[in-house]
């Protein structure tokens, strides 16, 4: 009976370390974190960049791509 008692625990044992809970969990966490961090980094970069420079975002956007010097200087010489 002493030999029954340590096969009945490692049966149980083994079944749980690769359940198929594991495979299960990781597929559908990826899924949600992907999905919210797409939209979210979107929306939050539009949010920074309108409020971190409300003058530069109307002027145009490929401008500060163009002399991001040039825009620096416009609004020091009005100032």
């Amino acid at each position: 009976m002493k030999p029954a008692a340590p096969k009945t625990p490692a049966q149980p044992g083994p079944r749980t370390i690769p359940g198929p809970k594991d495979r299960p969990d990781p597929q559908p966490a990826s899924t949600d974190p992907e999905a919210e961090a797409a939209p979210a980094s979107a929306a939050e970069p539009e949010e920074k960049t309108s409020a971190a420079r409300p003058e530069e975002v109307p002027l145009g956007s490929p401008s500060e791509l163009t002399d991001p010097g040039a825009s620096t200087n416009s609004d020091a010489q009005p100032l």
